[in-house]
């Protein structure tokens, strides 16, 4: 029985990221089927994958994808009960926190949201959502 050669799987590299852009990414399915078709061409011809280990495989690529919907599903309600809790702030008077350690006390007027989180206007000053310690009913 002749044998042939095995070649060399080709290698890429991918663009290396900033730090910051590196955290921000996450393994997609993509890149789990990709790994798994490459580990599934480049196996052992004299010793494969289990069938127990390709089900093992699969069966985490569910949970990675149901770990990814509740995630965003977590998110979208998270967004929705600041956005709720926030709006139940108007016309109450509140003290937040300030980024130089101080406090500010005043009533809410009114509410805008950037990047996702919500900001409370309180006279001229515009304060996060999550810098509010104290909330008293409105006068």
């Amino acid at each position: 029985m002749q044998v042939n050669s095995v070649t060399a799987a080709s290698t890429t590299t991918a663009p290396t990221a900033e730090p910051a852009q590196a955290a921000k990414q996450s393994f997609t399915n993509s890149d789990f089927m990709l790994l798994l078709m490459a580990q599934l061409r480049n196996q052992n011809p004299l010793d494969p994958m289990q069938d127990k280990d390709l089900m093992g495989q699969v069966a985490q690529l569910n949970s990675l994808q149901e770990l990814q919907e509740i995630k965003s599903q977590i998110a979208l309600l998270t967004s929705a009960n600041q956005t709720v809790s926030a709006a139940n702030l108007l016309g109450r008077t509140v003290t937040a926190n300030l980024d130089d350690g101080d406090t500010i006390t005043g009533k809410v007027e009114a509410i805008t949201f950037k990047g996702g989180v919500a900001y409370l206007q309180i006279g001229k000053q515009s304060v996060p959502f999550a810098s509010i310690v104290e909330v008293k009913e409105g006068e």
